[in-house]
């Protein structure tokens, strides 16, 4: 949890309207000893609180923190104290967001939990999910398909947002668009990240075209894969990257913005 949040949820009226959501998965480290504490302090005082009492506070309700959390405490609220202020719908928003995505990691972990056999029932789960049920309904506007015969073929007149770099590829499959799904199968070491990276990063693929790009990978740490990227951006080699890193940072920085 940012500054700013903690330094928002500090007024009693804005805490009492989102403290539901204030979980404390949410607050990292020492963050979440101040978090005990904001929570405690305006249970008992009911009243907005200031960042200057907080460090006094924290003590009294952990006597027997070391030297390096105090340390840590004494900062973060040094940081509270500076933080800019944020408007109250802008966090509220963000909180939300934030609490949502750790309920579905809660539970994703108790499907993982239910797979493992350490846990046989789903009661906890349907208690979770009738609690939270009515902050998940769902909002999206919905896109009336046309029905007149032009429309329809002016809708499809081009799908192909982001074209694949490969032109043996591209004269059977010209590319991928918004809503489109690929499932790409192939042995083993036979190359199927090298071609999502060029796909990707490589000169025309789709971060040179303008799409912005979330890669996940869990078989080989992802930094060695970002590597790659910048390789095939670049045209460099591992050494040639490292031999001219200014070289390498000015072609990459063309495309390194789009890759998350």
């Amino acid at each position: 949890m940012k500054a700013p949040f903690i330094k928002l949820i500090l007024n009693n009226n804005y805490y009492t309207k989102i403290k539901n959501k204030l979980i404390d998965a949410l607050f990292e480290g020492e963050e979440l000893l101040i978090w005990k504490t904001i929570q405690w302090a305006h249970n008992e005082f009911k009243r907005d609180l200031n960042v200057d009492e907080l460090y006094d506070l924290v003590k009294v309700q952990n006597p027997v923190l070391t030297l390096a959390s105090k340390t840590n405490v004494s900062s973060i609220i040094d940081d509270i104290k500076d933080a800019t202020d944020i408007k109250e719908d802008a966090a509220s928003v963000i909180i939300s967001y934030m609490w949502k995505r750790q309920v579905g990691l809660d539970i994703a972990n108790y499907g993982i939990e239910l797979s493992e056999g350490k846990r046989n029932d789903l009661f906890e789960l349907k208690s979770t999910i009738e609690k939270v049920a009515e902050d998940f309904t769902p909002n999206d506007v919905l896109n009336v398909i046309p029905t007149d015969v032009d429309d329809v073929l002016a809708a499809l007149a081009d799908r192909t947002t982001w074209k694949f770099n490969l032109p043996s590829l591209y004269a059977k499959v010209p590319g991928m668009s918004g809503g489109d799904f690929l499932y790409i199968l192939a042995r083993p070491e036979s190359g199927k990240t090298a071609w999502i990276v060029n796909m990707v990063a490589g000169p025309g693929g789709f971060a040179e075209q303008g799409a912005k790009v979330h890669c996940i990978f869990n078989e080989e740490p992802a930094i060695r894969t970002m590597i790659r990227a910048i390789s095939s951006c670049t045209g460099m080699t591992r050494e040639e990257i490292e031999a001219d890193k200014q070289k390498a940072s000015e072609l990459f920085n063309k495309i390194s913005s789009k890759l998350v």
